[in-house]
């Protein structure tokens, strides 16, 4: 009975944040670069930066939380929505482009307010919002993927 409940206590306790470099940034020294979450309520995914797609798809969840570490500097942004997982219906990706400014040591969030159909990129710590995100391409899910060029 004892394992049981220290297996299930266990299952609870959240992983350590995970961080991501993208670019050449490093993660050695977090005050050096800037650090990028998605929302998990309002979830809107990093699939680009400045121009080079993400090799891999990560999903924001409850069980595991990550960062992209990036440099400091502007950057151009690719992001998409997350569809519901229902295939019979027809629904289609939002996909954003995004100019931003980031600073050293700062953490920013990644939101979609989808009834206005914008992302937005917020200071974790205050939610000031530092860059709005336009849409650029709506195209139907299994039909294709975001074209943001």
């Amino acid at each position: 009975m004892l394992l049981l409940l220290t297996i299930l206590a266990g299952g609870c306790v959240h992983a350590p944040q995970s961080l991501i470099a993208l670019s050449d940034s490093s993660t050695d020294d977090l005050s050096l670069v800037a650090r990028i979450a998605e929302d998990r309520e309002r979830p809107i995914v990093l699939r680009g930066l400045d121009g080079v797609p993400l090799q891999s798809l990560r999903v924001p969840n409850a069980l595991g939380e990550y960062a992209y570490v990036v440099n400091s500097g502007r950057h151009v942004l690719w992001l998409k929505n997350m569809p519901y997982a229902h295939p019979l219906m027809p629904q289609r990706i939002r996909c954003y482009k995004m100019q931003a400014d980031l600073e050293k040591g700062m953490r920013y969030l990644l939101r979609e307010e989808a009834d206005t159909k914008r992302a937005l990129l917020l200071k974790k710590e205050t939610g000031e919002t530092v860059s709005i995100g336009e849409l650029v391409d709506e195209p139907l899910v299994f039909v294709r993927e975001c074209k943001w060029q």
